[in-house]
């Protein structure tokens, strides 16, 4: 019984790690597409950020960096889409995704 506890987290933990990576990875990708001067700065800024957050275990801390994270990804897509050469940008963004906001 004990084990099939076990089991069950460290899928749950293998199931967070992976969306955790896919979310990354949108979101270096969204930043490749960002209209930036700035944009490799902030492409090795967020690898930071990762990197540094990568040992966090206390689930609360982890779901407020993914919510955040989440939040950045919108905001990255929004601009993403835009042309450069037009005076016409609309952008709508959504307010925080943290627990806190609500």
């Amino acid at each position: 019984m004990e084990s099939r506890k076990q089991n069950d987290n460290m899928s749950a933990s293998s199931s967070s790690s992976l969306s955790t990576l896919r979310l990354y990875r949108n979101i270096l990708r969204a930043t490749k597409r960002f209209p930036s001067k700035n944009k490799d700065g902030l492409y090795k800024e967020i690898q930071l950020e990762f990197r540094e957050n990568r040992a966090l275990e206390d689930a609360r801390d982890v779901e407020k960096k993914r919510a955040i994270a989440i939040d950045g990804l919108d905001r990255l897509r929004a601009f993403s889409g835009l042309d450069g050469k037009s005076n016409e940008w609309q952008v709508r963004l959504k307010g925080p995704s943290t627990e806190e906001s609500r």
